[in-house]
């Protein structure tokens, strides 16, 4: 596995990295996919990681929805666009629970004032409002953060 892992890299010729995500599409499994760390798969296969994973179905990807959600903390880390684009198409009621839990933590490191988001606290609450705003191009979606904030973060702080 960790063969096939490394061929992922982003400077493994195309035929190789090819077959490799042919082969690596069939694991049940996905948390080797979220990620790796090791010294010769790190950053150089996340893309290619972040391929496999959005060619789940839903049903396969929901268990993974707390890794998803974390790999949108930096939108500059390589397969980040791919996931956001992936967790989009998933109906928000799948996910609500892990990404509650998640826009939780993501919002204990605001600012004092609370108001200036986090990227990842940003990324998640677009995932939300988005499903909300995305055929309606008439909506300031930095008004609907604010106002989603105030509603449902900090009347919960008082």
């Amino acid at each position: 596995m960790e063969e096939l892992l490394k061929q992922l890299s982003w400077d493994t010729p195309k035929s190789i990295k090819k077959e490799a995500i042919k082969k690596l599409k069939k694991e049940k499994d996905l948390r080797i996919f979220f990620q790796p760390t090791s010294k010769e798969c790190n950053k150089n296969v996340w893309d290619n990681c972040a391929k496999i994973i959005i060619s789940k179905t839903d049903a396969e990807l929901i268990p993974y929805m707390d890794n998803m959600f974390e790999w949108l903390q930096d939108m500059n880390w390589p397969g980040s666009w791919k996931i956001l684009k992936r967790i989009k198409k998933i109906p928000f009621k799948k996910i609500e629970k892990s990404f509650t839990k998640n826009l939780k933590i993501a919002l204990q490191e605001l600012d004092e004032e609370g108001i200036y988001l986090n990227s990842w606290a940003g990324n998640l609450i677009m995932i939300h409002l988005t499903k909300k705003t995305i055929y309606n191009p008439k909506i300031d979606l930095e008004e609907e953060i604010i106002k989603w904030y105030e509603e449902n973060i900090l009347k919960s702080k008082k």
